[in-house]
């Protein structure tokens, strides 16, 4: 197998390549991003990757934000375990990094949607209550038995591109 060459990489296959590479949970496809600047340049604008991960990289949130352009974005919480030490910070912090302020502001933009059982009240199914959701793929409540008893907690939703909804 030849190196690939890269000035001869084009825009597209770079872009395949990071695509790849990419999941929900993974920032290998950023290393591509550090090669050169033609490299760098094609990674800064995946729009779509920038968006997948917002929740890994909390401390960066304006800048995954402002990269993601208006691709939708991943508010998949259940990645946060990968990144606890980061939400300490955010929550104890005087001067905190306001992610869950921005991740409400932007939730309309949610294609990836999970609210595990966190310490925090910050995050929480009723952000969910009037909001339009018309890139929701995938939907994950993960709750206390009780919860759901309450009056009131059930919540009308509209997600036409919603496939997948574990309760």
């Amino acid at each position: 197998m030849q190196p690939i060459e890269r000035a001869k990489m084009n825009a597209s296959t770079l872009e395949s390549t990071a695509r790849l590479l990419a999941d929900e949970s993974s920032l290998v496809w950023i290393k591509l991003t550090h090669v050169c600047q033609k490299w760098r340049a094609v990674g800064l604008g995946l729009a779509r990757l920038w968006g997948d991960v917002f929740p890994i990289l909390p401390r960066a949130a304006e800048t995954v934000l402002a990269r993601s352009q208006n691709a939708p974005l991943s508010f998949d919480m259940d990645l946060i375990h990968q990144i606890e030490h980061h939400m300490n910070h955010l929550t104890t912090s005087p001067h905190p990094i306001a992610f869950f302020d921005l991740a409400k502001l932007h939730i309309s933009r949610a294609r990836v949607l999970s609210f595990p059982y966190l310490r925090s009240d910050q995050w929480h199914t009723s952000l969910l209550r009037g909001v339009h959701l018309p890139h929701l793929e995938i939907l994950r409540v993960y709750c206390e038995r009780n919860v759901a008893e309450r009056p009131g907690h059930l919540i009308r939703l509209h997600a036409p591109a919603l496939t997948h909804l574990v309760l």
